[in-house]
């Protein structure tokens, strides 16, 4: 990708070394965007699965220096931890020992991919680790493990940037985000605590409640078999992301209590409002709850990636029919459009649907819709 010159000055003239500590799904997806990176001479993993380590091997992800002791990372420029948020500090206070080569050369710029910032934070800065900034890719999936690893995981999404305010880290927070912006994420600064509280609201609390929902509902089915028959369309919608890994899930709970908690317990308020109000037969109060949550989940919709600009949408109405949905990705793909996003709205069976497509610029947008319309197809804009 192209960069300011001030931001290639930050490379000193030189390929960067990069290490990472653990090939799991982050990780294993960072490495294979650096692979193809013009800023990066190599990268080196560290991590104790022998299996995934032969397998980046194989497919030329990593270099064949990688090894299951943190000692392989010992010449690396840059260090990614990706690990469970318990063990980043200490892990961070063993890497920043190792690659100062007993106090003869600076440290490597350390930062984690952790969605539980002040905890991380305050650990590092406890154990005297001197050169860490803290990182959160807004990213991810249902699955986990190197075997779900993409080098396109973190293409447009934001990348969380915490440095904290005890230690000069401009230079190095310029080449971190230079870096985030080469692997295609976007990066926003943040405070540790400003963070989580948002991260609580917006990814952990309904990952928690799409479980919880998912739980009643099967219990629920006990009794009558017809719940699952009927459990689709929007059910399916909000409770997508109850399939995700229920261990690591637990985790991340458990990591992020402190901002965690509070949140729970001021929905279970705003909960309980809305039964009050259904209890009374107060249609005013239940119509305001209801346009509340209506206004303020257009406005998400309308800004795109969380508090970014809005990349442009279009909508193609589709017939229910084989090779339909085809048709519209081969027709864009052959012209260059690339397509950032695609939901599929379904409206009745056999009717068909509709496709919503999110695009990398206004002029993709205009030109795919001229494109789908001469081919027949109905679109519409958000």
């Amino acid at each position: 990708m192209e960069f300011a010159e001030h931001e290639k000055n930050l490379i000193l003239n030189k390929k960067l070394v990069i290490g990472i500590a653990g090939l799991g799904l982050i990780g294993g997806s960072i490495a294979w965007a650096f692979k193809s990176s013009d800023l990066v001479e190599k990268v080196i993993v560290y991590e104790r699965t022998t299996k995934n380590l032969a397998k980046a091997i194989e497919l030329g992800v990593i270099t064949s220096e990688s090894g299951c002791e943190l000692e392989c990372l010992r010449d690396c420029d840059v260090i990614f931890i990706c690990q469970p948020v318990d063990i980043v500090p200490f892990t961070a206070a063993k890497l920043a020992a190792i690659t100062s080569l007993d106090g003869k050369r600076r440290g490597a710029m350390l930062t984690d991919v952790g969605s539980a910032k002040s905890e991380i934070m305050d650990k590092v800065k406890e154990l005297g680790v001197a050169r860490f900034i803290g990182g959160h890719p807004m990213a991810g999936s249902e699955k986990v493990g190197f075997g779900a690893a993409s080098p396109t995981l973190l293409e447009n999404a934001i990348y969380v940037v915490c440095a904290g305010d005890s230690y000069d880290y401009s230079e190095d927070v310029e080449l971190l985000e230079l870096l985030i912006k080469d692997l295609g994420a976007i990066p926003v600064r943040m405070q540790a605590p400003a963070h989580d509280r948002v991260v609580a609201v917006i990814s952990h609390l309904p990952h928690m409640l799409a479980s919880a929902l998912c739980t009643y509902a099967a219990g629920e089915s006990e009794h009558d078999e017809m719940v699952k028959v009927l459990a689709a369309g929007g059910f399916k919608d909000i409770t997508r992301i109850a399939s995700s890994n229920p261990d690591m899930w637990t985790e991340i709970a458990l990591d992020s209590r402190a901002a965690l908690l509070p949140v729970m317990s001021n929905f279970v308020n705003e909960v309980e409002r809305l039964i009050k109000a259904i209890e009374a037969k107060d249609s005013e109060a239940i119509c305001a709850i209801l346009e509340a949550g209506r206004v303020f989940r257009n406005e998400v919709a309308m800004s795109g990636r969380g508090i970014l600009q809005g990349l442009p949408e279009i909508r193609v109405d589709v017939s229910d029919k084989p090779g339909e949905i085809g048709k519209v990705t081969s027709l864009l793909g052959e012209n260059n459009i690339n397509i950032q996003n695609i939901n599929i709205q379904h409206t009745r069976a056999y009717e068909g649907g509709t496709m919503r497509l999110t695009l990398q610029n206004e002029r993709d947008m205009t030109r795919a819709r001229e494109l789908l319309v001469s081919e027949g197809f109905a679109c519409h804009e958000k």
